[in-house]
């Protein structure tokens, strides 16, 4: 699969990564992404900061399959756990993908204006462990299991 980002240009997914990104993108969690707006009310001001919270996701994930390929290219110098197997790339993918899945609309300014507000890491967190949301049932077909694995990685618990 091969899509245009408007900061990396041409990317492609490949292989393993274009089947983990290409279930995730088709769920209704990473789709509405397209709707909230990365820089918040900025495009009032200036009209070409149009960026969305899905462009941010997917150049997120090219700009990890280029760490990944990078911690490959040293993996010699790496102690045998801190090598990645295909299991961690596609949680890293996935991870990558879904980071900011729970950003209300306008970003974090919906964030600061509402007393109480839980912070966006909690909320990707729910989506993702919710049994209900085609985010969770995507990850499961891909692997079982695989929703909390992601869900630890962003939260800072990963093997």
């Amino acid at each position: 699969m091969i899509l245009r980002d408007p900061v990396h240009g041409l990317i492609a997914f490949e292989g393993m990564a274009e089947r983990v990104i290409r279930s995730l993108l088709d769920t209704r969690e990473v789709q509405r992404l397209r709707r909230v707006r990365q820089l918040g009310l900025a495009s009032l001001v200036f009209p070409g900061a149009e960026h969305t919270r899905f462009s941010h996701a997917v150049g997120t994930a090219h700009i990890m399959q280029s760490l990944q390929r990078r911690i490959d290219a040293c993996s010699d110098e790496l102690p045998a756990d801190q090598r990645l197997d295909d299991e961690a790339r596609a949680e890293g993918l996935a991870a990558a993908l879904l980071h900011d899945l729970g950003h209300g609309p306008f970003s974090h300014l919906f964030e600061e204006v509402l007393p109480h507000a839980k912070h966006h890491e909690l909320w990707t967190q729910e989506i993702i462990l919710d049994p209900s949301t085609e985010v969770h049932q995507a990850l499961q077909a891909i692997s079982s299991g695989m929703a909390e694995r992601v869900a630890g990685l962003l939260n800072g618990d990963y093997r």
